[in-house]
């Protein structure tokens, strides 16, 4: 089950690149390079989402008063996109 969820969240992402690499015709871009960019975003992905998680369960994600929304929305959100 967990594997049909990680294809699901890859598929989108791979046929958009597809398209987008079909859809330059005169100075398309070698496959490796392409490859390699697309690996190191999925491997950022995972850091990421640890670092949102910890912020998640220190507490630090509480928007019930405007400063803590500030800090939510523009330094624990701006810090991990």
């Amino acid at each position: 089950m967990i594997v049909f969820q990680y294809v699901l969240a890859i598929l989108p992402t791979l046929l958009l690149a597809v398209l987008i690499y079909r859809a330059d015709r005169y100075e398309r871009e070698k496959w490796l390079p392409l490859t390699i960019c697309f690996a190191l975003g999925l491997i950022v992905t995972y850091p990421v989402l640890k670092i949102q998680q910890a912020t998640y369960n220190l507490g630090l994600d509480d928007t019930s008063s405007w400063p803590s929304a500030l800090f939510t929305a523009f330094i624990l959100v701006s810090f991990t996109e």
